[in-house]
């Protein structure tokens, strides 16, 4: 009890002389092993009263007889003995310093020491009582223990569970210690600890040590684990050390030695140690000596891999700071210093830089003068020279420079000369003391002196062996690298000529040559070029030949020779490509064998010399030259020690015959040499008690024939065994153990122990050599039954809901 009795006032008596109560919360001894405490009971309250013998536990005659039952009302707990051979006495007593229970189990109650004098046979079903308040699992997880002394294991007794009445059911042989267990099925559970230099934002700016510690109430932990991918796991035996900058996650997780593994947890760790890194960007004009000739933009950004950059300032005397925001300009012509810096996310402090700036944006002017022979359009007949002049009003003159491609730049000295034909061009600029560069100028120069030249394209389809297969069309151009072209001609005999305007669309076959020329604008002729190309638009054409036996239904019953044959009239016949089924294109060399049985597909095509693929076609060929596989089939049937096949008169006989390509067409049985018979469903023999002779074969749609197969059977009437042994039958909730008959029928099952008689209907049989396994449903549930037969006797066990059974015939 939670509050035992207590007394204020009044006269009470605790005890006869003999014996006295029970109390959950004595505690003293009891040497003699009587039952009575060796040391008084002191009642709480103001009378002082006394219980002289306080009762551990009773003691109950237990006489001779059967299904004799104890009930002890101090601890609940009821013993049935299915027999007592000798009188005696037993005591039930309870204790909570008994053995711990398995690893994986916790106690859900009290540990009964159970003892008697008696002698007893058979078994003794304990009933325990349990309450639910006290568990933590399902009721019907509970489970009574036997403490096995010798062994020091305990063993599960538990029978059933009344959880209407809180009462768990156990069956056993012998006496010791009893106690009811609920398994552990709660995981246990993880807890980290991080130490190291905390900064800011949730990072650490040193190294940190990881400490793993868990803790599991009822089996106590088995290991730690952790994983920093969350798939390797290794096992946690000392603190971990996170050196590495930058996001860490680790998982982790335990295991109770009951087996209950804890969720994975995870948490990410975040370490920089590192001070961010500033560069400064600075757009403008940089001239000469470092000086910069227009506005500047000033621009910093800091990098930091790891927390990111808190801010960044900057300063012109290092000694007051602003904070950087945005690109800033400077605009003015002078020299500056700049002083920049940055701080992370985690709070480590860039050291100082600076940069050192100059400005002068006004700019040289330059031009030039040219002399030659003009001709038209501005291009010059002759050679031509320019000289260059320039001046500077601010820092003054230091050069000018001349360039031919605006890349190679040359200091200028004196007058320039050209004399290549083409457009020339110069560029030139003036450059001052303060490194500002005048803006490029530019002159063109056009000289032309060579003839034209002409080229041609051809357009369509490219096949090989230098073949087009399709209409060609014929695009002729011009080129002159300085006036100009202004005219292009062709011919197809060099002889008669036309003005090209437009593409020339070529559709004839076979062999073309054109002859093509061009003239520029300054009336020179271009040198006559010619080109040859071959047509071949047709597709080549594949034809097959087949040569086999030839069997039924369009199916081949050998393997078949496959030739091939190509035509092609104007390039020619390349190649001839063939595949089977879904393989790979295979060149065709001459006439091979097929000699794949089923359903073939041979896809041929042929490639001429130019390239042209012609149609594919599929061509479908079936070979089988297997004939098919039959095989009888008998339901409710046995074999004898000879290993004779043993059927009744309730026996099927059925044909199951397979043919993996064209397929069954037909199959034949006959009985003892009687005619044929065409086989449509499953056959029973009906003659008399006899040896029968079972002969059968099938056809496939090829006309292949199987050979004829035969089976003997001996046809036998119903018969019935019994086996005698012992078990035990519950029928309705009731249930009656002893010595027992089990009979194996043809169809049904039947066992009968005392007054009661179950019966199932046999479902399946399996025999295999000399173990016949049955298994049946009945009104009881389902029962298996195991039969093993040798030369003098035949032996059975069964089991099922509610059944168990071992016995002989």
């Amino acid at each position: 009890n939670e509050e035992n009795v207590f007394v204020n006032q009044g006269e009470n008596s605790w005890d006869n002389g003999e014996y006295g109560n029970n109390w959950d919360d004595y505690n003293g001894t009891d040497l003699d092993d009587d039952g009575i405490g060796d040391t008084s009971y002191e009642i709480p309250g103001e009378t002082n009263d006394t219980d002289l013998y306080p009762i551990l536990f009773l003691q109950f005659e237990t006489n001779l007889g059967e299904n004799i039952e104890i009930s002890d009302p101090i601890t609940d707990v009821s013993l049935v003995f299915e027999e007592i051979t000798e009188n005696g006495t037993t005591k039930i007593s309870s204790t909570t310093e008994e053995p711990t229970p398995e690893i994986g189990f916790a106690a859900a109650g009290k540990y009964y020491d159970i003892n008697t004098t008696a002698s007893f046979s058979k078994n003794i079903t304990i009933k325990i009582p349990y309450d639910e308040n006290e568990i933590s699992v399902n009721e019907t997880d509970l489970k009574i223990m036997h403490y096995n002394k010798s062994s020091g294991k305990w063993v599960d007794i538990t029978l059933w569970i009344d959880t209407e009445n809180n009462i768990i059911y156990g069956l056993t042989e012998s006496f010791s210690g009893f106690l009811i267990v609920q398994p552990d099925k709660t995981p246990p559970h993880t807890f980290i600890d991080l130490d190291g230099e905390f900064g800011g934002e949730g990072w650490y700016i040193s190294d940190v040590q990881i400490t793993l510690t868990a803790s599991d109430a009822i089996s106590k932990i088995d290991f730690i684990e952790y994983s920093f991918d969350g798939n390797v796991w290794n096992t946690y035996s000392e603190p971990l050390i996170i050196s590495a900058e930058g996001f860490q996650q680790i998982f982790y997780r335990s295991m109770d030695k009951a087996g209950n593994l804890e969720s994975i947890k995870n948490t990410i760790i975040k370490i920089d140690k590192t001070s961010p890194e500033t560069e400064i960007t600075i757009e403008g004009t940089l001239g000469m000596e470092e000086w910069y000739v227009s506005p500047i933009s000033i621009e910093l950004n800091s990098i930091d891999e790891l927390s990111n950059t808190n801010y960044i300032e900057y300063s012109f005397d290092g000694i007051v700071w602003k904070r950087y925001s945005d690109i800033f300009d400077l605009k003015i012509d002078n020299t500056f210093t700049i002083f920049y810096r940055a701080i992370d996310l985690a709070g480590n402090l860039e050291s100082m830089k600076s940069e050192f700036v100059k400005i002068d944006k006004t700019a040289p002017l330059s031009n030039v003068m040219v002399s030659g022979v003009e001709g038209e359009n501005d291009w010059y007949l002759s050679d031509v020279a320019i000289c260059i002049y320039s001046s500077d009003s601010l820092s003054g003159l230091q050069y000018i420079s001349y360039s031919y491609d605006n890349i190679t730049w040359n200091e200028y000295i004196g007058p320039i000369e050209f004399n290549n034909d083409g457009i020339n061009t110069l560029y030139y600029r003036g450059t001052d003391n303060a490194g500002n560069i005048e803006e490029i100028q530019v002159s063109e120069i056009k000289i032309d002196r060579v003839n034209p030249e002409s080229s041609i394209t051809l357009l369509g389809n490219v096949g090989t062996n230098d073949w087009f297969t399709s209409n060609v069309s014929i695009i002729i151009s011009g080129f002159d690298e300085h006036s100009g072209v202004a005219e292009l001609k062709y011919s197809f005999d060099s002889f008669s000529w036309c003005i090209y305007s437009e593409p020339i669309l070529i559709c004839d076959e076979g062999e073309t040559t054109i002859f093509y020329q061009a003239i520029d604008k300054s009336g020179q002729i271009g040198n006559i070029n010619q080109i040859l190309f071959k047509i071949d638009k047709i597709l080549p054409e594949t034809t097959i030949s087949v040569d086999g036996i030839q069997g039924d239904n369009d199916w081949f019953v050998s393997n078949i020779s496959i030739t091939l044959n190509g035509e092609d009239t104007i390039s020619g016949i390349n190649i001839i490509e063939y595949r089977l089924n879904e393989g790979n294109w295979q060149v065709y060399d001459g006439t091979f064998d097929l000699i794949y049985e089923g359903i073939n597909q041979i896809t041929i095509r042929s490639i001429d010399n130019a390239g042209n693929v012609g149609d594919i076609t599929i061509h479908e060929l079936k070979i089988d030259y297997s004939p098919p596989s039959t095989e009888l089939m008998i339901t409710d049937c046995a074999t004898d020690e000879d290993n004779n096949i043993l059927v009744t008169y309730e026996s099927d006989l059925l044909l199951v015959s397979i043919d993996n390509h064209s397929g069954v067409m037909e199959s034949y049985y006959r009985i003892n040499g009687s005619e044929w018979i065409s086989f449509e469903n499953s056959f029973n023999l009906t003659g008399e008690v006899d040896t029968y002779l079972i002969e059968y074969y099938s056809e496939d749609f090829a006309g292949n024939s199987e050979d004829i197969k035969s089976t003997i059977v001996e046809l036998i009437e119903e018969t019935e065994e019994d086996f005698q042994g012992y078990g035990f039958l519950r029928i309705n909730g009731q249930f009656y153990y002893g010595t027992s008959e089990m009979t194996l029928y043809d169809e049904t099952i039947e066992m009968s122990i005392e007054d009661q008689i179950s019966t199932w209907e046999i479902s399946n049989q399996i025999i295999l050599g000399d173990l016949e396994i049955y298994t049946g449903d009945g009104d009881n549930g389902r029962i298996t039954v195991f039969v093993y037969r040798d030369e003098d006797y035949s032996y059975m066990m069964a089991f099922g809901s509610g059944v168990w059974f071992i016995g002989y015939s």
